[in-house]
């Protein structure tokens, strides 16, 4: 903190300075131009903003073609039993999951505060009339961040035929930057579980704003009386 003081002090006195950095936010936060090197290449010259919302879709790429190598992965471990990862007595199946980001596109890397959907495709082997759809999220330390299902969403479930696909979508995602799993599911009301599936994806979470813990709610600061601060730099 206090050599970034030292440098924003830099700045402000209308001096240049070359910042070298892998932290988003700081540059972000220092720079007025930034350019991005690809292995030790120029990628992209312009604003703090263009350039790493430019990055990050590189990266939400990169992270898709990821994805589907861990998801073969995965369903090798859970077909081999090494972890228990997926159980249920499959009379309905959860075939895929997708989250999408604020444009509707699959994307595994989002940003905290836009919009985010959790996608499931699902199929039932038999007419069901009693199902529940779920999903719950959780850090790596297996801290649960969030959860909730149909059921208690308030929907009654009426019929279950074939293939359907069901969406969760969050207007404003308020997780704190890191890395998470989903879980998702579909149980009988009672708890009893058609196909349930453990750490079926994982998903990264940035932030412009800096902060503590995993969540991270809308807020502002004011000052009034004898507090008086500098601005943030934007």
């Amino acid at each position: 903190h206090r050599c970034v003081r030292r440098i924003e002090e830099f700045l402000s006195d209308g001096r240049t300075l070359l910042f070298v950095s892998h932290s988003l936010d700081l540059v972000e936060r220092l720079c007025d131009r930034v350019l991005w090197l690809d292995r030790g290449q120029p990628k992209l010259l312009g604003s703090p903003r263009r350039v790493i919302d430019a990055y990050r879709q590189s990266v939400a790429e990169e992270e898709g073609k990821a994805h589907g190598e861990a998801a073969q992965s995965r369903e090798a471990q859970e077909e081999s039993g090494i972890e228990n990862l997926r159980w249920g007595s499959r009379e309905a199946e959860i075939r895929g999951v997708r989250i999408l980001d604020s444009e509707g596109r699959e994307a595994y890397v989002v940003r905290s505060g836009e919009a985010f959907t959790i996608e499931l495709e699902a199929v039932a082997r038999r007419s069901l009339t009693d199902f529940v759809f779920g999903i719950a999220v959780s850090t790596p330390r297996g801290v649960e961040c969030w959860g909730t299902n149909t059921d208690l969403a308030g929907f009654g479930a009426l019929s279950f035929e074939g293939e359907a696909r069901v969406r969760v979508e969050c207007p404003s995602l308020r997780l704190g930057p890191g890395e998470y799993h989903l879980d998702v599911a579909v149980h009988s009301r009672d708890g009893a579980p058609y196909d349930y599936r453990r750490k079926i994806l994982t998903f990264t979470v940035t932030s412009a704003e800096k902060g503590i813990g995993v969540y991270f709610p809308e807020h502002r600061w004011t000052f009034s009386g004898g507090a008086t601060v500098r601005e943030p730099r934007r």
